[in-house]
């Protein structure tokens, strides 16, 4: 097995290395623990704060990683989050070594350290990681970032993430730990394996894979995107002349903006990182400004309310369509506004005008179908006081097969 493993993790690091591997049936199967074996070679520098600290918020844990040649601006932005960890009691996790080829570090660090919390009681277990990319510059420390994280009814969110115009932004992102991210997180560094043609082709793996899982059928109902601004705020480059969408040498971020970030910079991105860090380095930090002072209380405050909103009516709809369930395609109307409303909520969570128009359209369908259900129900009650005693009993015979047929489509559903 020793022997096994071994070989397997050489050709796992052979194709993260190279993108073509080999396709033996055992690859998949052994990547994550090939995966642990190859970062437990390693060593990564945590920097300790008490979780006790968080005050019963979600247990909260930064990671990023900083190898290869030293880089003072790099070195310089992680150093930022310092104060913002000690105010908030966030662990950092910094991942010191590269592991395989760089775009998938970042996701065998994630599910080493996702694993090892799974291994730890729950109640001792970091809840949420939040990634960031090593340029990135924490301005308000003030900004605790439990606010961007989905209220405990919304148990079903794995992924919490920003989108940019080539799609989900992998810079800066908060992933749960539970068996869900695990199997996230194994899917995508399992690409090379599952599919070695696409993965070659990719220009930007981490950014292409990443979203190519997340949105996928198995786990694209686990994820939310987020408004960019929050969490992933970028500083757009000087001269833009080629992406008008790019807003040229504008902050993304409003006022008391938590951090930024420095995409697409090309030569501008060092500049750009030197006069934010000489900025907020000062003894007085222009960025820094109480919670209080910010619209973020207001914004999320409003976006999980709508996104509590939406998800309440798509359970609503289920229950009423529940004792329809023997008559499938009986209301059309309200099963495709219902499936707009949940894939509205994976993938355009973000924008809440067409979110906003998808629960719009689902309340009128639930409306109507609620209107004609309570008056077919009524009449079903009318018809049935005044049935005689034999065709009442012949109504619980048909009432009762049909009972019986739901539970068969149930267990052998199951």
């Amino acid at each position: 097995m020793h022997g096994h493993l071994t070989s397997m993790t050489e050709k796992l690091e052979t194709a993260w290395a190279n993108g073509l591997p080999t396709k033996s049936p055992s690859f998949y199967k052994v990547t994550v623990i090939a995966a642990i074996v190859l970062i437990n070679r390693y060593t990564g520098h945590h920097t300790s704060s008490s979780l006790a600290n968080q005050n019963g918020q979600p247990r909260i844990a930064k990671v990023t990683a900083l190898y290869g040649h030293p880089h003072p601006l790099y070195e310089r932005a992680i150093k930022t989050h310092k104060k913002h960890n000690q105010k908030h009691g966030y662990p950092q996790y910094i991942l010191q070594r590269q592991i395989t080829n760089g775009y998938w570090n970042k996701f065998a660090y994630l599910l080493h350290l996702v694993v090892q919390e799974l291994a730890k009681p729950e109640n001792e277990r970091i809840e949420w990681f939040y990634w960031s990319d090593p340029n990135v510059i924490i301005l308000n420390p003030n900004i605790p970032l439990h606010i961007f994280l989905p209220p405990p009814e919304i148990s079903d969110v794995n992924l919490v993430a920003t989108r940019d115009r080539a799609g989900l932004n992998p810079a800066s992102f908060f992933i749960r730990t539970d068996e869900m991210s695990m199997r996230l997180l194994v899917s995508i560094l399992a690409q090379p394996a599952v599919d070695p043609e696409e993965t070659s082709k990719s220009y930007a793996k981490d950014q292409e894979l990443f979203q190519k899982v997340a949105l996928s059928d198995d786990f694209k109902r686990f994820m939310l995107y987020t408004p960019r601004p929050w969490f992933n705020a970028e500083q757009k480059r000087a001269h833009a002349d080629d992406d008008p969408d790019d807003f040229a040498g504008t902050f993304e971020g409003g006022y008391g903006a938590l951090l930024v970030n420095f995409p697409r910079l090309n030569g501008d991105r060092w500049q750009s990182m030197s006069k934010y860090l000489d900025q907020v380095e000062r003894h007085f930090n222009p960025y820094s400004v109480p919670l209080s002072s910010t619209s973020y209380i207001a914004n999320t405050t409003e976006y999980w309310n709508q996104i509590r909103e939406a998800l309440q009516l798509v359970a609503d709809t289920e229950e009423l369509l529940n004792p329809v369930g023997e008559w499938q395609g009986k209301y059309p109307g309200i099963e495709y506004a219902k499936g707009k409303v949940v894939d509205m909520v994976a993938q355009e969570a973000d924008q809440a005008d067409v979110l906003e128009e998808a629960v719009k359209g689902l309340r009128g369908e639930y409306d109507d179908v609620r209107e004609a259900e309570l008056k077919a129900r009524n009449d079903y009650d009318v018809w049935r006081a005044e049935m005689t005693d034999r065709e009442r009993k012949l109504a619980s015979e048909m009432e009762g097969d049909l009972k019986k047929e739901r539970e068969a489509r149930k267990m052998k559903a199951k």
